[in-house]
């Protein structure tokens, strides 16, 4: 590959567009009824368009980051080896986790204590922490990676990818070579993402503990594992391009199905289904539908990325660099400013579009002002002369 080929424009774009759908994801929770009882900081109104919205985008938007994870882990180690691929993962994965881990976590809880204290409306899950901070028994929370769980989730990856090589596993790569070489298997492909869809909750919850949670690795897994064989198989996307209106509009059927599925969680369920798992055959179902919506809305969001995204620009070149960096800070930003919206007399769109515009336009700025040119921004994206490549990619 000449370092032409080696810059594949669409995906960086589609990689940072698809994280900066977390803002909107995350911004739109609070104002919507699914997790009106069990998110942290949630409006007294809520509305049903906003969870079709959010849950919509939740369907696609971490499958698309770990695909092309999975491709850019390949063109790594094709480039580099195994030794200075481990070397560049540590540097622009490992590292930031480890610095921007506590951090955040430290912020989330002192936003929480913060919102209990300024909070008039206190919903469920509010009440359910007030009513913790102030007895000496209760038990300490589970240890959370917060929104970061991504990144340790791609720490993991990393190693079984290391492991698969040193076991000369590229078998399994040709196998789905042959997948890939024909258009006909994408009626099958969603198969694979049902065991473990079906051994989890619905709609898909973040894994965000810090033991290993089974069913994201056979999730998130298998789309680190699409890509990773995208790369030696770049043409697929072009063999499945004449098909991507019948995803999309597959994609969309199944989804609104999906979503009629979902009912709106109780606090109390919560704390149920922490300990408990649906074996029935509804959720059979349910698994089934999610998993070919997934499966064609991520392909579609990828054909399209390539479609309309494939091109240099400084522009989505900025939003590509900065992407990391936003993701990092956004949910304690937006939560703070979500903390101060609750109480405001004014319609919920109009939250929604502040809070998660603020976010995104503070990202932005900050990342030119604190990060792009210093420390912060060598760790996550690398100095100055490397920066033409993401943190995915180099």
């Amino acid at each position: 590959m000449t370092n032409n080929e080696e810059r594949i424009y669409y995906m960086d774009n589609v990689r940072a567009l698809a994280m900066l759908l977390g803002i909107f994801f995350h911004a739109s929770i609070p104002y919507g009824t699914l997790l009106h009882e069990v998110w942290i900081i949630t409006d007294i109104r809520g509305s049903w368009l906003m969870d079709f919205g959010a849950w919509f985008s939740h369907l696609f938007r971490m499958p698309v980051f770990f695909i092309v994870a999975g491709f850019f882990a390949h063109l790594l180690i094709n480039k580099r080896g195994t030794a200075g691929f481990l070397k560049n993962r540590a540097a622009r994965i490992l590292i930031p986790f480890v610095v921007f881990w506590p951090i955040v976590g430290i912020s989330i809880i002192i936003l929480m204590v913060h919102a209990v204290e300024t909070v008039t409306t206190k919903l469920p899950l509010l009440q359910f922490i007030a009513v913790e901070m102030n007895n000496p028994g209760a038990e300490s929370p589970p240890v959370s990676t917060t929104h970061l769980w991504f990144l340790y989730q791609l720490i993991w990856f990393y190693i079984l990818t290391v492991i698969g090589i040193k076991f000369k596993m590229e078998s399994v790569s040709r196998y789905l070579d042959r997948i890939f070489s024909n258009a006909r298997y994408l009626i099958y492909l969603p198969l694979l993402l049902v065991p473990s869809l079906f051994v989890t909750s619905a709609p898909l919850p973040a894994p965000e503990r810090v033991y290993p949670e089974l069913w994201s690795f056979g999730y998130f897994g298998l789309f680190f594992l699409f890509g990773w064989v995208l790369f030696s198989q770049r043409g697929y996307l072009d063999l499945i391009t004449p098909y991507w209106k019948h995803m999309l509009g597959a994609g969309v059927v199944l989804y609104t199905g999906f979503f009629l599925t979902l009912p709106d969680i109780t606090l109390e369920a919560a704390l149920k289904m922490a300990n408990t798992y649906d074996f029935s055959l509804k959720h059979l179902g349910v698994a089934v539908i999610e998993a070919y919506a997934t499966l064609f809305l991520t392909l579609t969001f990828l054909i399209l990325g390539k479609k309309y995204l494939d091109i240099r620009h400084a522009g989505l070149r900025y939003i590509a660099d900065s992407s990391y960096w936003v993701y990092i800070i956004h949910f304690p930003v937006l939560m703070l400013i979500q903390i101060h919206l609750v109480d405001v007399e004014i319609s919920i769109w109009l939250k929604f579009l502040v809070s998660s515009l603020l976010t995104l336009s503070l990202g932005l700025v900050s990342y030119l002002i604190l990060v792009r040119y210093t420390p912060i921004g060598w760790l996550l994206n690398g100095r100055k002369k490397d920066m033409p490549t993401t943190f995915l990619k180099d």
